[in-house]
């Protein structure tokens, strides 16, 4: 029987939802190894600093959008004139979001065309970006990633999760199978949605959320467990939260505050919003000037400058904004541009600070012995990348940054 290495990742599973209350099972298997938390970076790319051990400011990755007008496949909507003015995000018009999605990939023949909840006076300045695929080849899943580094040394993996599979239940099923008939691979990698898509539905701190999703999650995750055990000859268990989740406490409809002003969307300036960033280009003299007198008085939120996105590992390049206002802890901005306006979000994150969300939770556990019980306190999500080479035993690449939690 082979050694095997699963590797477990919660969307939004906090470090404090290790607890015998809530997750019974998790809590009692973290006792017999590392545990912790991590934490993550700016930005809503985690998954290329899972597997690569690299930030934003290095891979130039950092959200789903990216401003880029000369090649946008969505350049055409600019010509659609009145009938923009229907394409609002509520989820009654999905319909037009749908249809704008299908034209677009009729008219440029690109693979992802969804608007998401972009309105059409901004939509036309952005590109989406490719999506972070372990199912494709190597340069295309990124060059010193774990996938390519598995294909490259000879070991063979298996990711079950998004976008590959759908729900929790699927990816329980299908690795439950794998382990329990012999595991054929060397690394799996599954990833579970539970606590990002119900901790934004009820909020972390709501006891439904609590006694009911988490326990069912603790429950899948001891299922794993024992179908590990059972059908390898040694293993490790390594379970992670890409990020935290924190309660929504107050609102600012950033994008009515800029319709407020004397600049015109789209002619002297574009915005893009995510539920705690917004990320803004001045395509004039007038809407430098106006939105930077305005922007201060934003009620809840700061401004970032230069400096401050070098110090947070925020790309500089004008892809990425000519500015950008973070929300306070615990405020949404709210309409945003992935989630309708009637969307009745108590859970989010993505908060720089970090006071309201926490962060994510770290466990590893293994058979052999080298991860004897120790806490090992906070550590940068760069450290699942190194960890994830030593222990499917790869050289771990020049260039990233994180260090091994065997390491100590």
């Amino acid at each position: 029987m082979k050694h095997t290495t699963v590797f477990l990742i919660l969307d939004a599973g906090r470090s404090d939802y290790v607890d015998p209350a809530m997750m019974p099972f998790l809590h009692s298997v973290a006792q017999d190894g590392l545990s912790g938390s991590f934490e993550s970076p700016p930005g809503y790319a985690p998954k290329r600093i899972l597997f690569s051990g690299r930030y934003p400011d290095t891979t130039g990755d950092f959200g789903a959008y990216v401003y880029d007008p000369e090649k946008s496949p969505f350049r055409w909507v600019g010509d659609l004139g009145p009938v923009n003015r229907f394409l609002r995000p509520f989820s009654t018009v999905h319909p037009g979001r749908g249809a704008i999605d299908g034209i677009t990939r009729w008219k440029t023949g690109t693979p992802r065309a969804d608007p998401g909840w972009i309105p059409p006076e901004h939509l036309p300045f952005f590109r989406p970006v490719e999506a972070f695929r372990p199912d494709r080849p190597v340069p295309e899943a990124g060059a010193g990633s774990i996938f390519g580094l598995c294909q490259e040394h000879g070991r063979r993996y298996h990711y079950i999760g998004a976008p590959l599979h759908d729900g929790d239940d699927a990816v329980h099923d299908e690795l439950v199978r794998a382990l329990r008939t012999g595991p054929e691979e060397d690394l799996y990698i599954a990833q579970f949605d539970t606590p990002e898509a119900e901790g934004r539905r009820h909020g972390p701190q709501d006891e439904t959320f609590r006694k009911r999703h988490l326990s069912a999650l603790d429950d899948r995750i001891a299922s794993i467990h024992a179908a590990l055990v059972a059908g390898s000859g040694s293993w490790d268990l390594f379970i992670c939260g890409d990020h935290g989740m924190g309660t929504v406490r107050e609102r600012v409809d950033i994008l009515g505050l800029l319709k407020g002003l004397p600049a015109v969307p789209g002619e002297d300036y574009v915005a893009f919003v995510n539920s705690t960033l917004v990320s803004l280009w001045y395509l004039t003299p007038r809407g430098r000037d106006v939105l930077e007198a305005a922007l201060p008085s934003v009620p809840r939120s700061y401004l970032l400058d230069e400096a401050d996105r070098r110090r947070l590992r925020i790309p500089t390049d004008r892809a990425w904004g000519d500015r950008m206002l973070a929300a306070e802890a615990g405020v949404l901005y709210s309409p945003d541009y992935f989630h309708p306006r009637e969307g009745n979000l108590r859970g989010m994150h993505g908060w720089l600070d970090k006071s309201e969300e926490s962060h994510g939770m770290a466990v590893l556990v293994s058979s052999n012995g080298h991860t004897s019980p120790r806490d090992i306190g906070r550590r940068p999500l760069a450290d699942v990348f190194p960890t994830l080479c030593d222990l499917i035993g790869v050289r771990t690449p020049d260039g990233q940054e994180g260090k091994s939690l065997l390491e100590g």
